[in-house]
């Protein structure tokens, strides 16, 4: 009767260590993920625009790419109204360093961008992420608006 107590009793703490490991693991991983995700976002806040070209707001989050199928990418966008074009827009990003999706270089210190026409209030990627701009909640004509994605 003492051998399976002490079986027991040394399972329990097996398992009992096995779930503080796992559960460890995650918290680090969120916790790196949210730094790196902060990283970003104070990143982006940073750019300098020239004056044609409005920052109205910037939302940061994690979404899926569809790249490695973790869901972790890290997402930052920038919505902007500007009387320009996309390219001139695209040009500009370009200029100062970042890289659009279709070019084939990576540069890892900043990240790749991509620029959407607004539609609506809610920017929505190809792969089911969005975010909810409320900014844009009371805009009837969104021509000028744009979201800048930066992706990393």
């Amino acid at each position: 009767m003492g051998i399976n107590f002490r079986l027991a009793k040394k399972s329990i703490c097996i398992v009992g260590m096995l779930i503080v490991a796992i559960s460890s693991f995650f918290i680090i991983a969120n916790a790196n993920r949210n730094t790196n995700l902060a990283r970003l976002d104070n990143l982006i806040r940073t750019i300098e625009l020239p004056d044609t070209i409005e920052i109205i707001a910037i939302q940061s989050a994690v979404g899926d790419s569809g790249g490695n199928g973790n869901h972790r990418t890290l997402r930052s966008v920038m919505l902007v109204r500007t009387n320009t074009t996309i390219e001139s827009l695209s040009e500009t990003l370009v200029n100062l360093g970042f890289h659009h999706m279709s070019m084939a270089v990576r540069n890892w210190e900043y990240p790749e961008f991509n620029i959407h026409q607004a539609t609506g209030y809610q920017f929505r990627s190809p792969r089911e992420f969005q975010i909810t701009f409320n900014e844009l909640k009371s805009v009837d004509e969104f021509q000028g608006y744009y979201f800048i994605e930066f992706i990393r």
